[in-house]
C-alpha cells in the first residue's frame, strides 16, 4: 500500500503556505508573524470578521481575548485552550 503526502502533490509554494483562518465572536487582538519573521497582520478583529492567511510557514499567532477566537488550520480547528495563558493564546502553525 502506497501512502501519499498531500503536500507532495502541491507546488512547492503551496506546500509551504499556511491555509489558516481566524474568526471571532467578540473583539480579539491578533498578531501574525510569517515564516520569514515578518509581521503580516496586527490589529483587532471584530465579531463576524474572518481573516485568512496563506503566508509561508511557520506562522506565529498571538491572540488577545483568545476564548472568543476560532483558529482553523488546513481545515482543522486548533484547540486554543492548552495554548492560552490568562486571556492570551500563542500559537505556532507549521
Amino acid at each position: 500500500v502506497a501512502t501519499i503526502d498531500p503536500a507532495a502533490a502541491l507546488p512547492a509554494a503551496a506546500a509551504d503556505a499556511s491555509g489558516a483562518s481566524v474568526s471571532v465572536s467578540e473583539p480579539v487582538w491578533l498578531e501574525v508573524i510569517d515564516g520569514n519573521g515578518t509581521v503580516v497582520f496586527m490589529r483587532t478583529i471584530q465579531p463576524g470578521e474572518v481573516v485568512n492567511f496563506d503566508q509561508r510557514l511557520p506562522l506565529r499567532l498571538k491572540l488577545g481575548n483568545a476564548s472568543a477566537a476560532k483558529v482553523m488550520f488546513r481545515g482543522e480547528a486548533v484547540d486554543l485552550v492548552p495554548l492560552t495563558r490568562g486571556s492570551v493564546a500563542r500559537v505556532v502553525l507549521k
